[in-house]
């Protein structure tokens, strides 16, 4: 377990906090030194309690067509044509942008 303050570029002034816990690495830009020793400390703390889930840190944030997918099945007042123009182009593109 550990969290490290680090300059990534020399002199850039733009500080990280690494944190290694149970195998598992990750990297936060932070901003200046002050702040990322702060930043640095709440998390050390947070691992020696328990309280930091790595698994939840680590996650990768869902697809654009898996949160367009989610995004359909709330309620909404579109007509259902509009609905199905929206469900047709997310299922039918490989790429929107």
């Amino acid at each position: 377990m550990g969290v490290k303050v680090r300059e990534k570029d020399p002199g850039s002034g733009v500080y990280y906090v690494y944190i290694s816990h149970r195998g598992q690495r990750k990297a936060k830009k932070v901003g200046d030194k002050s702040l990322a020793k702060k930043v640095a400390k709440s998390i050390e703390a947070k691992l020696v309690l328990g309280d930091l889930d790595m698994e939840k840190f680590n996650s990768k944030s869902p697809t654009f067509k898996k949160y367009a997918e989610m995004w359909f099945q709330l309620p909404h007042e579109r007509a259902d044509r509009t609905q199905g123009h929206y469900v047709s182009n997310v299922r039918n593109k490989k790429s929107l942008f």
